[in-house]
C-alpha cells in the first residue's frame, strides 16, 4: 500500500513537472510578439558602438524611465520585412541588446539589434537570429543617433554659418595636458568622432583664447587648460566641429 502511494505522489510530480515544462515553453514570447505589443514590455537597452577598426566601446545602459518610452516610440516606427536576410557592406555602427520582461517569474527575453546609420539619415537595422530587416525613417533615426549616441554633442543639427555656442569638445592625452574648447565659431567643419581616432587641432576661441594639441579618441571625463592656467572638465562629444584657419 505505502509502495503503491510512493507511487502515486512520483506520477503527480511528475505530470506536474511536464505541465510546468510545457508552461514554461508556451510562455516563450518571439520576435513577432514584440512588435504586436508595441513593445510594452521593454525594460532597458544595452548599447555599444563600433569603432573604425572594429573594436567595441564599452557597453552603455539606458535605463531611465523617459529614454525608455522614447526607445519604444521609435522602436515602434520601425518598417519591418520579415522572412528576408540582408547583406550589409559594412559593420554595423551599434549593436543594442533590447531587454523584454514579460514575466516577473521568467527570465529577460533579449534580442540583439544590429544599427547602421546611413549618410542619408535614415537608419537599417536587422534582428539577430531572426529573419528580420527592417528601415526607420530620417527623423526617428536621429532621434535614435541622439538617444543611444555613448558620447552624445549636445547639438543634433550641423551649425549654420551664423555664430553659435556649441559647448565643449574636449579630450586629455597621456599626459594630461591640453585640450581644446570651442565656442562661437562661424566657419566650420563636421567630422564624425567615430571615423577618427586622433586629431591634431589649433582652435581659436571667440574671445581670442588659443588652443591646440591632439584629440585622442575615447571615452572619458576629460581637462582642458585656458592659456592662463586655470581648468575645467567636459564630455567628449560624439562629433567634433573643426575651426578653419
Amino acid at each position: 500500500m505505502v509502495l503503491k502511494k510512493y507511487i502515486g505522489f512520483l506520477s503527480v510530480c511528475l505530470i506536474s513537472v511536464l505541465l510546468l515544462i510545457g508552461c514554461n515553453k508556451d510562455q516563450v514570447i518571439g520576435f513577432d510578439e514584440t512588435i504586436k505589443t508595441d513593445m510594452k514590455q521593454l525594460s532597458r537597452v544595452d548599447v555599444q558602438q563600433i569603432n573604425s577598426d572594429g573594436s567595441f566601446d564599452d557597453v552603455t545602459t539606458i535605463g531611465d524611465k523617459d529614454s525608455v518610452d522614447l526607445l519604444r516610440q521609435i522602436f515602434v516606427q520601425i518598417e519591418w520585412e520579415q522572412d528576408k536576410k540582408v547583406t550589409m557592406s559594412r559593420r554595423e555602427d551599434v549593436k543594442a541588446n533590447l531587454f523584454f520582461n514579460w514575466d516577473k517569474n521568467m527570465p529577460e527575453r533579449i534580442f540583439e539589434y544590429s544599427i547602421w546609420f546611413e549618410t542619408g539619415g535614415n537608419a537599417t537595422i536587422t534582428v539577430s537570429d531572426e529573419n528580420a530587416y527592417g528601415r526607420l525613417d530620417r527623423e526617428n533615426a536621429q532621434t535614435l543617433s541622439d538617444l543611444i549616441s555613448i558620447s552624445p554633442l549636445p547639438l543634433t543639427e550641423i551649425i549654420t554659418e551664423e555664430p553659435l555656442i556649441i559647448g565643449y569638445i574636449v579630450e586629455i592625452n597621456e599626459e594630461k595636458q591640453v585640450i581644446a574648447i570651442v565656442e562661437n565659431i562661424t566657419k566650420k567643419e563636421a567630422i564624425d568622432w567615430k571615423d577618427s581616432k586622433s586629431l591634431d587641432v589649433h582652435w581659436l576661441s571667440s574671445n581670442g583664447t588659443k588652443f591646440e594639441g591632439k584629440l585622442v579618441k575615447g571615452n572619458k571625463v576629460a581637462v582642458w587648460k585656458y592659456e592662463d592656467g586655470s581648468e575645467k572638465t567636459g564630455e567628449i562629444a560624439k562629433r567634433i566641429i573643426l575651426l578653419e584657419k
